[in-house]
């Protein structure tokens, strides 16, 4: 795991209220709100931020190769008291899939208060390697108990212009946000594309891009 902070490297947010009109667009039309947040992930100028040399050197240093490829990414919004959307215990990898030397790069867009929570995460549970999942509906759930991991969990507070790296194996699972304004997030996870097991497997999208955990994972499924 490592922090990269470099205030300011996306930018000031100016003048826009992004709380206030999001909160009035999802108040007339929450799948319309939801839908926008999504396209929003996929801008030019959002996925130029893996692009930042600092965010590259730091990704090279900790998959020890130049040949990074992007797996997925992600704008989240999480308002005060939507619990509904929290995310609970998981690694990232049985979802992305492409690599399994990989990183999940979390940062915030915006500032945002302590109360407004942020992503708890089990350092070092990464070296216990991929764990076996239970499908639950659209999900796929740690089938063992996360007390296994012997370890304390924290939630780091980031502030815009701070990147948090952890390994795609590492357990982690989102916060409740108690504050009074919305936590805005971005998610990149950067692989090895050179990775023997990935290129055999030809790099499987994942999950969101309908490749199934199992097809290459039996042995972590437990039915």
């Amino acid at each position: 795991m490592a922090v990269l902070k470099t205030k300011h490297v996306f930018g000031e947010p100016g003048d826009l209220d992004l709380d206030t009109n999001v909160a009035k667009l999802d108040l007339f039309d929450s799948a319309h709100a939801v839908e926008l947040i999504s396209a929003a992930g996929r801008l030019h100028s959002f996925l130029s931020i893996t692009t930042l040399p600092e965010l590259r050197s730091i990704a090279c240093f900790l998959l020890g190769t130049s040949d990074l490829f992007l797996s997925a990414s992600s704008l989240r919004y999480d308002a005060p008291g939507a619990d509904h959307y929290l995310i609970p215990w998981h690694q990232d990898y049985p979802f992305i899939q492409d690599s399994e030397k990989s990183v999940v790069v979390w940062f915030p867009l915006l500032d945002f208060a302590p109360e407004c929570g942020g992503v708890r995460i089990l350092p070092e549970s990464n070296q216990e390697g991929i764990r076996k999942v239970r499908q639950k509906e659209n999900w796929l759930e740690l089938a063992g108990p996360i007390e296994s991991v012997p370890r304390s969990s924290i939630v780091p507070h980031l502030g815009a212009g701070d990147v948090l790296f952890m390994d795609t194996l590492t357990i982690h699972r989102s916060e409740a946000n108690r504050g009074t304004s919305i936590r805005w997030t971005g998610q990149f996870r950067i692989g090895d594309y050179a990775h023997p097991r990935a290129v055999e497997r030809g790099w499987p999208r994942g999950m969101t891009m309908g490749q199934h955990f199992r097809e290459y994972h039996e042995e972590f499924i437990v039915d």
